[in-house]
């Protein structure tokens, strides 16, 4: 059977989990954010985003041909995934109004609109024809006489899509694939700009500066068809009050095969940005696991560039190595990584002061025993290590301990 697991941790569903099925589904204590993780046949765990969850359940609930087909109103934020979009309008006769701020008291708006005047915007339903609402963090509303997220309706449709699709002898990883190939190339990915104290909040507001003043022309190789800034008082109207600045602080670029917002955080010097990759002319011949993994290459390529431009606005440079590096760690720690860690890292492999791997991760943790504060650092470091791996191998590849140091980090 599935799982609706309220108020446990994952580990903890997911052994719950294991005798009794492939998938778990689950929401946090206070009911109001949906988790979904699929176990494939390896024994893995396939942990799905906020975005797909909210893309398996628009369209079951709007396309599926054994699932409700409704029409009628979809709401999202502007980060959330452009595909229910597309589900929307393969569905016809139904509306999405999908570039609200971040945060469902702005869907509660909406509604609350509907419901007062019948008509939002070039909307008009009432609220009773609510499909869904969905944030790209996990928060979903089904029921529009519920004005906020609320895990457990949604959960009851995956469950019920789950029941159906075990006795067919799929999962729902299954399902959203058929769905990417049914609808398209779309992949989103996050990401976080993390820095520190009151330099890092400099950084971030002058980087939010000059995406205003200086709108790029050029995106990731991508010309810049359209930016949309929410702090464009005859766009969107004058600020409510200085508190409304705040999530208002927002800026959207368009490509034609992405879309890029960029949001900084108003209680940390951090700057979050969103990619969202759209469907291009082009038509990918690979299926299933395959597109799947294709997509998320392409998006996080995207993201890498855009991480490296918005860092160049401010006169930062970072490398392919920094980049791989965790998002939670600060942007200070990363750019010291790749300058000084890595060249005592690629000494130690090839001077033979180092000959046992235990020995080499002994050193590496404690080099870089700052990066994760209370954490192990060496999971943070597969990946840089094993670019560099790549990069190194021509050159050590002779040394045992280098080859040790890449079958760890693959």
């Amino acid at each position: 059977a599935g799982f609706h697991v309220v108020g446990i941790d994952k580990n903890q569903a997911r052994a719950n989990a294991v005798d009794n099925g492939r998938n778990y589904i689950g929401d946090v204590s206070d009911d109001d954010r949906v988790g979904l993780e699929v176990k494939l046949q390896d024994g893995s765990w396939y942990h799905f985003d906020g975005n797909q969850i909210a893309a398996v359940l628009c369209y079951f609930l709007m396309l599926d041909p054994q699932g409700p087909q409704r029409k009628g109103l979809v709401i999202e934020t502007l980060v959330t995934t452009k595909m229910l979009g597309a589900i929307v309008a393969k569905a016809g006769e139904s509306w999405i109004i999908d570039d609200l701020l971040v945060g469902f008291k702005y869907v509660a708006d909406v509604l609350k609109t509907l419901e007062r005047d019948g008509r939002y915007r070039h909307v008009t339903c009432s609220p009773d024809q609510l499909v869904l609402a969905a944030e790209e963090s996990h928060g979903i509303m089904v029921l529009p006489t519920i004005r906020d997220k609320d895990a457990t309706p949604a959960c009851l449709y995956l469950a019920i899509l789950y029941q159906r699709l075990r006795r067919e002898g799929n999962t729902i990883l299954d399902y959203y694939l058929d769905v990417l190939e049914h609808l398209g190339g779309y992949a989103d990915v996050n990401r976080s700009i993390m820095m520190v104290g009151a330099d890092g909040v400099l950084r971030k507001d002058r980087i939010m500066d000059a995406l205003r003043r200086r709108p790029p022309q050029v995106l990731a190789g991508q010309a810049v068809q359209k930016v949309v800034d929410y702090w464009n008082e005859d766009a969107f109207g004058p600020f409510v009050s200085e508190s409304d600045k705040l999530p208002r602080n927002v800026v959207q670029m368009m490509t034609d095969r992405f879309v890029i917002t960029v949001r900084p955080s108003g209680t940390e010097p951090k700057l979050k940005f969103y990619c969202q990759l759209i469907p291009g002319s082009e038509l990918s011949s690979v299926r299933g696991m395959g597109l799947l993994n294709e997509l998320r290459g392409k998006a996080d390529s995207i993201a890498c560039l855009l991480y490296s431009e918005l860092l160049s606005l401010i006169d930062v440079s970072i490398g392919p190595v920094g980049l791989l590096l965790p998002d939670i760690i600060d942007l200070d720690r990363k750019c010291a990584f790749e300058q000084k860690t890595v060249p005592k890292l690629r000494e130690k492999i090839s001077d033979g002061s180092v000959t046992r791997l235990d020995d080499l991760h002994v050193w590496l943790t404690a080099e870089v025993s700052g990066l994760i504060p209370g954490a192990d650092p060496l999971p943070a470091l597969r990946a840089p290590v094993a670019y560099l791996c790549h990069g190194w191998s021509d050159e050590l590849g002779s040394i045992t301990l280098f080859r040790d140091l890449r079958t760890w980090a693959m």
